[in-house]
């Protein structure tokens, strides 16, 4: 349905109709494909477009006498180089940048910025879903205030954090404070997870998880364990979108301003047409000679009269385009106020549902449950786990390293049974 927006259809649907099921279909169906899942197409031009950030093949007719079409001719840089950089060189590389340095958006943050979450991106994706990289699954986490944001598979930015057992079926909560409580790995080892200040929830020693303990992640927090857990958790919930009534706000205003333009483009016609009325002027034929004398009094009187109609249909003209164009700039004032009160609303509203998700994640927490938290020892410039009642010492990772004796010194290896 050409020209219209999204609130204009809903207004055609039958009453009754599942409004929610088609807004969702209607924005699925403007979701562009990822760049590592499109093929390198012949024929259009071979650069890049942003795309809402995923930077895609741009596939515009080729400009005559150029390799690229006229948008990209008109952007070359150096060595005759579109700016956006050239697609078949951005499909295969995962640290790709654009030849202005810009790096594109993941996947999993195209998809956030539209309102939706990775169920719906594998919905839309569908069998090929399993063939989309795990990097481009991942979202930016927030570092200290300033800084830049940091690597999602890294503890960089993601804040102080909280060791715990992974739980078996049989524990009812989400920390049990003993061993025999908690999954142990294909080494024999205790699992643990870190829970980190952002909400988010990482897998320690991946590698040593059993298939079953994967199973007990998935079911607890969502996600992989490898980047941002928490995302997982809100998709399974099935929160709504903390900006959808937003959208909707500015598909509203959208569709006004664009009322406003044609409206103002209708007047400027009416206007152009007024003004180009012909102003009739009889000449007198040479046939008429005879009768000027007595005509020239009559068509003088007329032209003045004329002319001075003429005036006062100019001046009401002008004063009628100049009322328009001073009512067209005040509707335009006030939708732009509108607007950015809208877009301090929605930065409010964003920011407010992630503090509501984050205290919504704590809350599953049971407060009487104890949490087991590291304990630094350094030990020669490496820092161990000490356990107080038992004196032993332990990486980070959970493997035993060794124990301190009665008189305070370090010993590798396990400890004595006569101690």
């Amino acid at each position: 349905m050409p020209g219209k927006v999204l609130q204009e259809v809903l207004k055609l649907l039958p009453n009754g109709s599942d409004e929610a099921g088609f807004i969702r279909a209607w924005n699925m169906s403007e979701l562009e494909m990822p760049a590592v899942l499109c093929s390198v197409e012949t024929g259009g031009c071979g650069g890049c477009k942003v795309a809402g950030g995923l930077y895609l093949r741009c596939n515009k007719p080729l400009m005559s006498g150029s390799s690229w079409c006229k948008t990209c001719h008109a952007n070359l840089v150096s060595d005759g180089r579109p700016k956006h950089g050239i697609f078949a060189e951005r499909i295969g590389d995962e640290n790709w940048r654009t030849d202005e340095g810009k790096a594109p958006i993941t996947f999993m943050q195209y998809l956030k910025k539209k309102g939706m979450t990775r169920v719906d991106g594998e919905e839309f994706l569908g069998v090929r879903a399993s063939e989309l990289p795990e990097y481009e699954w991942k979202l930016p986490t927030r570092g200290r205030r300033g800084s830049a944001a940091s690597d999602t598979s890294s503890e960089g930015g993601r804040g102080k954090y909280t060791s715990r057992y992974l739980p078996l079926d049989t524990y009812k909560g989400v920390s049990p404070s003993d061993v025999e409580h908690a999954h142990k790995g294909s080494n024999g080892k205790v699992l643990r997870v870190y829970k980190y200040s952002d909400g988010s929830v990482r897998k320690v020693n991946l590698n040593n998880w059993t298939d079953a303990a994967h199973a007990k992640f998935e079911e607890m927090y969502g996600g992989d364990g490898t980047s941002e857990g928490h995302e997982a958790v809100k998709a399974k919930k099935g929160k709504k979108h903390a900006n959808d009534a937003a959208l909707e706000q500015m598909d509203e205003m959208r569709a006004m301003l664009e009322k406003l333009t044609a409206e103002r483009d209708a007047a400027k016609a009416a206007l152009a047409a007024k003004d180009g009325e012909d102003s009739m002027v009889t000449d007198e034929s040479d046939a008429e000679a005879a009768e000027a004398a007595e005509a020239k009094a009559k068509a003088d009187k007329k032209a003045k009269l004329k002319a001075e109609k003429a005036k006062l249909k100019a001046e009401k003209l002008a004063k009628k385009k100049a009322d328009a164009a001073e009512a067209l700039k005040k509707q335009q004032e006030e939708l732009k106020r509108q607007q950015e009160a809208l877009q301090k609303q929605m930065a409010a509203t964003e920011e407010m549902s992630e503090e509501e998700d984050s205290d919504a994640f704590d809350s599953d927490e049971d407060s009487d449950e104890e949490e087991v938290v590291f304990n630094g020892y350094d030990y020669k410039g490496t820092l161990y786990h000490l356990d107080e009642d038992t004196k032993e010492l332990s990486t980070e990772d959970g493997e035993h390293f060794g124990y301190i004796d009665d008189a305070g010194e370090v010993h590798e290896g396990e400890k004595p049974e006569d101690e």
